[in-house]
């Protein structure tokens, strides 16, 4: 798990490359306290040291030529947004191609406890927020529905800038992996990769770029030694200054899908769309399409559902079970999940320090949403208990705009079953 460049290099030596990210992470003493905020409240653009984001944090140890591992990641409770964690993971590890994620801590104990309430910041086996959003996005990591990016941009690292003692938390080139796919190139002197971008990491002012033809070269450190005794001639680049010349640079060198639209991140396929300005991520695919954030009045078209939510924060995941395309599939899982806690669980007056657990039952939010599937199939829902089994059906309406479903309290389910005719 490399904390720092210098790590990075030295980790580089095995066979694979592997970082731990949590967001919130809680107190290790009692009370618990956490932030409790929305990673997707964080803006990648101006990164500020603590508030790291799972997608550029994770994105850091990947390194050129050897395959890369998540063997940690957390979204822990009683953190009230953390139904986001496994989307964004798992989105952004397609998008980066990634070759492996692992969740931590199923469950601390041989024998499962009454799995009517939630205990221990790390437990996932029975938070419907973390591992009731499994389904779905494991369907949709190991069928690679979201796509690899089409660009590869190299962040170069010399050997003077991996131990110039630099901090890599705040570069201002982190948002790069919500565009295009990013490792790091680790050299001596001179890079000699191949990608379609190299941007240099910017921690001295060494590393020889020269016939790269399409590189940004800057140097937040001024320095060219270890010593502060050689001084370079590179400018530096804050983090507005960065996108910018970025934004420049993409325009002037041919590469359209990289120029990034005003409030957004939109990955080079554009089937991601990060909007920092709405605090949401759109994901819209053949096979998955959805949202997670802040979703309440801010309604979406997709390419083949429209939702129109009334829950203020939550995932909907509609997801094909066939592997045919929506607009095609005759099985299709719509996955709503919003916040859930444990009866009578009690916070301090701001929400940052867990007063009491509480007990069993959990009690999930309802998500509030119009689901529209666009075209002239008739469907049939079902809602489902956690384990798959139907339930109950729900009423579907024909409109001109296609098949309506309303989602609300009355399912009592996160989950509902899609038969298309």
């Amino acid at each position: 798990m490399p904390v720092c460049p210098a790590h990075l290099r030295a980790t580089a030596t095995m066979d694979f490359t592997d970082q731990h990210f949590y967001w919130d992470h809680p107190s290790m003493f009692q009370p618990v306290t956490i932030r409790n905020q929305p990673m997707l409240a964080a803006n990648p653009l101006f990164p500020n040291g603590w508030l790291r984001d799972s997608t550029s944090a994770l994105a850091d140890a990947k390194v050129a030529g050897k395959p890369f591992f998540c063997t940690e990641w957390g979204f822990p409770y009683p953190n009230q947004y953390r139904v986001e964690g496994p989307v964004l993971i798992a989105a952004y590890a397609c998008l980066q191609d990634w070759d492996g994620l692992t969740a931590t801590h199923y469950n601390e104990q041989a024998v499962r406890p009454d799995e009517g309430v939630l205990r221990g910041s790390f437990k996932i086996y029975n938070d419907p927020l973390v591992f009731g959003l499994f389904p779905a996005v494991s369907l949709m990591f190991h069928r690679h529905d979201v796509a690899a990016a089409r660009r590869l941009i190299q962040v170069g690292d010399s050997r003077i800038d991996s131990f110039a003692c630099q901090s890599w938390q705040n570069l201002p080139s982190r948002f790069l992996p919500y565009v295009s796919r990013v490792e790091t190139n680790l050299f001596d002197e001179r890079y000699e990769g191949r990608a379609d971008m190299v941007v240099s990491s910017g921690l001295s002012a060494t590393g020889d770029y020269s016939g790269v033809p399409h590189s940004i070269v800057y140097a937040n450190n001024p320095w060219r030694d270890l010593r502060n005794r050689q001084k370079g001639d590179r400018e530096g680049l804050d983090a507005h200054a960065f996108f910018q010349e970025f934004q420049t640079k993409a325009k002037a060198w041919g590469m359209p899908e990289l120029v990034q639209p005003e409030g957004q991140l939109r990955s080079d396929t554009g089937q991601l769309v990060f909007d920092y300005q709405r605090h949401l991520l759109s994901i819209d695919t053949p096979r998955t399409q959805g949202a997670v954030g802040f979703l309440g009045g801010n309604p979406l078209e997709l390419g083949d559902v429209s939702i129109d939510c009334q829950t203020p924060y939550c995932t909907i995941l509609v997801s094909a079970l066939d592997d045919a395309p929506l607009e095609s599939s005759r099985r299709v899982l719509i996955t709503a999940v919003a916040r859930a806690e444990n009866t009578d669980q009690l916070w301090n007056s701001n929400q940052t320090k867990l007063l009491s657990s509480g007990k069993a039952p959990i009690l999930a939010e309802p998500v509030v949403a119009t689901i529209t599937f666009r075209g002239n199939r008739q469907i049939v829902v079902h809602s489902l208990d956690a384990t798959g089994k139907v339930v109950g059906d729900m009423p579907t309406q024909a409109t001109a705009a296609g098949s309506v479903l309303v989602l609300g309290p009355a399912g009592k389910t996160c989950y509902y079953a899609v038969e298309a005719k």
